[in-house]
């Protein structure tokens, strides 16, 4: 039985080697990713890349068929909070 797991995704490429590596794992499926986004910029925090390059990715990510179900977003202010698919 393969393990669901959710990887943090900081739009870079260590995270796109990390989810290569990972896919090629037959024991783990990768049911989404999650990547902090700061709310003030609508950036992502690790790379402050705009989250249109970031929901960019993760349809690419999602067309190489990754069972991918979702990108989450956690925005970076005093309220963090899980926010819907991008």
């Amino acid at each position: 039985m393969k393990r669901k797991t959710l990887m943090s995704w900081s739009s870079g490429k260590d995270s796109a080697w990390a989810l290569y590596k990972l896919q090629q794992d037959p024991q783990i499926e990768i049911d989404g990713l999650f990547c902090t986004v700061n709310s003030e910029f609508n950036r992502v925090s690790m790379h402050a890349i705009r989250v249109e390059l970031l929901k960019q990715q993760a349809s690419c990510i999602a067309c190489m068929e990754t069972r991918l179900n979702s990108l989450f977003t956690v925005q970076n202010n005093p309220s963090i909070s899980i926010c819907g698919s991008c």
